[in-house]
Order: C-alpha cells, then structure tokens, then sequence
C-alpha cells in the first residue's frame, strides 16, 4: 500500500517516504503500490536511486476471494501476473526498459483474455477496464537501461572447430560477495555464442566454498566454450573470477578476462 509520497507494504507503517528514502541511492526500485510515482519517485531519483518503477494511479486489481493467492483466483491471477513481470524481468537480467515491455505486454495478454474466451464472464468489461487502467498508470522514471545483474567478466575456452574433452570446470568465487552468481556456458561458433547451459548459486563468502563446479565429469566439447559470469550484487561487477579448466588430465588455471557479448 502507500501514497503519493509513502510506501508502507502490507501495513500501515510508513517504510519508505519522499522525505526519507536515501536508502534507495544507487538502487532499481520497484514499487507495487496506489499513486507513489507522484511524489516518492521522484523523490526516490533525487536521492539518488537508479531508477523508479511503480504507478501514477491508485493500482487496482479484482478478486473472487482476496485473501486467496491471486495466482490460483480467476480475476485477480492476470492483475498479478502482469504486475509482476516487471520485477521478474529485471531479476533475469533484462533492462528496465525491457521489463516495463513485458509487463505492457503481459496486461495486453490479460486484456486480450478477457475480450475473447472470458468475454463471457459478466465482469469482463470490469476486468478489461481496470488492467487497462493499471497498464496505462505504469510509470517509469530514471535510467532506462539499468539493470539489477552486474555481468563480472567472461572467457572463452579452447578454439573453435577444435574437439576437446573437459574433465572439470570450477571457478573461483571467493572474492564474490553475498550475492546471486549466475554461470552460463556456450558454445562460441564462427564468433556467435550460443547459450547450451546456465545455473545459478547463492553465495554467503565465510560459509560457501569458494570454488563453484561447473562441470564435474568428462564433457566433449566441439567447439571454444564461452564463459559468463553474472552476479545480481553491484559491489561485484569488475571483479576477478579465476577459473580452473582440467582437460585431457591436464589442470590450466587462468583469469576470466575477455568479456564476450
């Protein structure tokens, strides 16, 4: 819930205000609450937040039982669905400006739900009504082209057109701070990566281990294998990642370095 300027969650509690939200500095801030991109968003960009995501209207939805999960209630799961395809967005990497699409497009896809094999229901027209209204009230302000998924660096192993067998891949994350390290794997081909394979690990420096096993048993590889790593904490973008590539019994350990796209 919140106003114009005060964000206050499930409660009545103020957590955030415009006088008193320097906690969001350097931050991408995503608030799903009525009217707080009139004062708190703005407010949220001069303090120094990245960008503000959130609605200029009192954000409204419709429930058969509105203590029920909105996923599992007929009206309320296309309000929530398209609310919250911003912030997943944002959490698998894409940009602001890419999440605020999706989401548009997903109370498009809710709209267009209603209209045809809903429009049945004699609450359709309330239901196209108000996710109209809700689409139409997102609003965004701040850097366009943030993201909340700091990419470290990447490298590229062996060569193309060159088979080869990895026995083990680990890379060193010690120097990774409490974050959310995601790997992906391609294969690197006439210069285009293509993605075969990506995991994600929680890391807590201290109580993890440092090394993350990325491949642990002999793979045949066909072509360069492209490495990325991606951690969702902005304190670890730059950061050295050391990774240790055993390949036909021999141990080669080298420093992630050559970013590729």
């Amino acid at each position: 819930h919140g106003n114009i300027g005060i964000y206050t969650g499930d409660t009545t509690q103020a957590i955030f205000t415009d006088e008193e939200c320097s906690i969001l500095a350097g931050r991408v801030v995503y608030l799903l609450s009525c009217l707080t991109a009139v004062k708190l968003g703005p407010a949220v960009i001069d303090a120094g937040g990245i960008t503000y995501i959130g609605f200029n209207i009192s954000w409204t939805w419709m429930a058969q039982n509105i203590t029920a999960d909105p996923y599992d209630d007929w009206y309320a799961e296309g309000f929530y669905r398209s609310s919250n395809e911003c912030p997943i967005a944002l959490i698998q990497g894409d940009t602001v400006s890419a999440a605020e699409d999706r989401s548009i497009a997903e109370y498009n896809r809710w709209i267009e739900i209603w209209e045809t094999e809903r429009s049945g229901d004699p609450y359709a027209a309330s239901a196209i009504a108000w996710l109209i209204y809700d689409r139409d009230g997102l609003t965004v302000l701040g850097d366009q082209s943030a993201t909340i998924i700091q990419t470290i660096e990447g490298c590229t192993i062996g060569e193309d057109g060159k088979a080869y067998r990895v026995q083990s891949l680990v890379l060193g994350a010690g120097e990774l701070t409490d974050s959310k390290v995601t790997v992906a794997l391609g294969m690197k081909v006439d210069g285009a990566v293509n993605k075969v394979y990506e995991r994600s690990f929680n890391r807590s420096p201290g109580h993890d281990p440092p090394g993350l096993w990325i491949i642990n048993g002999t793979v045949g590889i066909h072509e360069a294998l492209a490495v990325k790593v991606k951690s969702n904490n902005p304190d670890d973008a730059g950061k050295t990642v050391e990774a240790s590539l055993s390949r036909d019994r021999s141990i080669f350990t080298f420093s992630v370095a050559d970013p590729y796209v």
